[in-house]
C-alpha cells in the first residue's frame, strides 16, 4: 500500500480530488555492492553510535545513512565526518543531535528530533526536513526546508566563524536567537517569501545581516548590535524599514511603486 501525507501547509486543497501512480520499483540490499554498476550508492544501516560512526566513515558523495535498531538507540545521536562530501540520514526519531562535520552537507530526514546541541558544517550545509525542538548552529549554514519546523533556533557563531540561517517559504521556525558575542563572528539571516518568524532577538556586536522577504512579527536587538537589513528589491525594502534597530543596506538600484 501507499501512504501520501501532506505537509500542514498544504491544508484542505486535496479534498476531493484523486490521483494514480505507475511505480516501477528497483530493490537493493541496504549495504550490499551492485557489480559492475559504477553509479550504484550504497544504503548502511546504523543500528547504534558505533555502527553510525563507521556508516559516516565509510559513506561515499550522495549515499544514505538509516538510523534503525530501536527508538530508545538514539536518545542521543553524533553525526561526524571530516570528508567533503554530501550524506543522507533518515530513520528513526532521535533525541539530542550533535553535528560536526565541517566540509560536509548533510540531507536530515529525521521526523522529530528534540534537539540539535550543537551543529558545526560547511557553508553549504545542513538542511532539515522534519521537526526539531531547538536547534543551535555553530558554524556553517542550516537550512529549514519546506515543510520543515523548528520550535527555537539559535545562531552562536564561534570566534573566526560565521553562521548562516535560511528559512525556505513553507517551512515554519517560531523563534531565532542570534549570540554573535564571538570575536570576529557573523551571522546571515534569509527568510523566504510567504513565512512569518513570530520573534528574532540578536545579541553581541557581531555583523549581523537579514534578508526578510517575509515577515518578521516581533525584533529585539541588544546594546551594540551591528544588525543590516539587506535590500535586493521593494519587497526587501518595504520589510527592512519595518524592522526597528537595523541599517538598510542597499544591493542596488530600487524604483518603488506609490
Amino acid at each position: 500500500y501507499i501512504t501520501v501525507e501532506l505537509p500542514e501547509y498544504a491544508g484542505s486543497t486535496a479534498q476531493g480530488k484523486a490521483c494514480s501512480f505507475d511505480l516501477a520499483v528497483e530493490v537493493v540490499q541496504g549495504n550490499a555492492v551492485v557489480a559492475g554498476d559504477a553509479s550504484a550508492s550504497k544504503v548502511y544501516l546504523a543500528e547504534d553510535q558505533d555502527a553510525l560512526t563507521q556508516a559516516l566513515k565509510d559513506a561515499t558523495d550522495g549515499e544514505t545513512v538509516v538510523l534503525y535498531g530501536s527508538a530508545s538507540t538514539w536518545n542521543t545521536a553524533e553525526i561526524a565526518f571530516e570528508g567533503e562530501k554530501t550524506v543522507t540520514v533518515c530513520g528513526y526519531d532521535v533525541g539530542t543531535l550533535t553535528v560536526n562535520a565541517p566540509y560536509g552537507t548533510i540531507h536530515y530526514y529525521i521526523n522529530y528530533t528534540e534537539k540539535i546541541d550543537k551543529a558545526i558544517v560547511a557553508d553549504n550545509s545542513l538542511h532539515i526536513y522534519g521537526e526539531v525542538g531547538a536547534a543551535q548552529v555553530n558554524s556553517g549554514r542550516i537550512v529549514v526546508e519546506a515543510g520543515a519546523k523548528v520550535e527555537s533556533l539559535a545562531a552562536i557563531p564561534s570566534a573566526n566563524s560565521s553562521v548562516k540561517v535560511d528559512i525556505a517559504e513553507n517551512a515554519a521556525v517560531d523563534a531565532v536567537a542570534v549570540d554573535a558575542s564571538a570575536e570576529n563572528s557573523s551571522t546571515n539571516l534569509t527568510v523566504a517569501e510567504n513565512v512569518v518568524l513570530p520573534s528574532l532577538s540578536v545579541e553581541g556586536t557581531g555583523e549581523v545581516v537579514i534578508e526578510n522577504k517575509g515577515e518578521i512579527e516581533d525584533t529585539s536587538f541588544g546594546d551594540g548590535a551591528t544588525v543590516s537589513a539587506k535590500v535586493t528589491n521593494e519587497q526587501t525594502l518595504r520589510s527592512a524599514l519595518q524592522t526597528n534597530g537595523s541599517a538598510v543596506v542597499l544591493e542596488n538600484d530600487i524604483t518603488v511603486q506609490d
